[in-house]
């Protein structure tokens, strides 16, 4: 298989990040739309993210994405967009005076940067095969019922639901 060069790469991530914000655009307008209107953005939504799981399977020379590969595409996403996107935003709506909208931004800005330290833990844990398997004990709660389930490994599925060990998220 031919090794990506770096302007490849760079022109693959490139297209990627643009799906990414097509994607979150198509579906917010799917729900803020009715009707025929709503079913095109959301099969656009579909559209580009099929579009957006070439790129990342591109990025990984040709194979599925692993949960690591996607974590690391957003978490430099969330870094674009807390420390260069929004602070470019906030400059240019502040010299036109918008203190109303520059606090909403700074405010955007700050969940920004917790949404990647959360995606930064799920890195680490996806790199160290540590996703549902702890070193310590921790309260696995299931995402659908909440069942909850201190132990250092996620069950294989919810006593109470049946959801799959995927459901399963550690409480901090």
């Amino acid at each position: 298989m031919q090794h990506l060069g770096e302007g490849t790469r760079r022109a693959l991530r490139e297209a990627l990040q643009g799906a990414k914000a097509r994607i979150a655009l198509y579906a917010l307008c799917a729900e803020l739309t009715e009707g025929m209107v709503r079913e095109e953005f959301a099969a656009c939504a579909r559209q580009e993210t099929a579009l957006a799981g070439l790129w990342l399977r591109l990025l990984r020379a040709h194979g599925a994405p692993e949960a690591a590969d996607c974590l690391e595409e957003a978490v430099r996403a969330e870094r674009r967009q807390w420390a260069e996107a929004l602070p470019e935003q906030i400059r240019l709506l502040r010299g036109e005076g918008q203190a109303a909208l520059v606090d909403r931004l700074e405010k955007a800005r700050l969940v920004s940067r917790a949404r990647e330290e959360r995606l930064q833990s799920l890195l680490r844990a996806a790199r160290q095969g540590e996703l549902y398997d702890r070193r310590e004990p921790a309260l696995w709660t299931c995402a659908r019922c909440g069942w909850a389930h201190l132990s250092a490994r996620a069950p294989a599925a919810c006593p109470l639901c049946g959801a799959a060990r995927s459901a399963f998220r550690p409480n901090p």
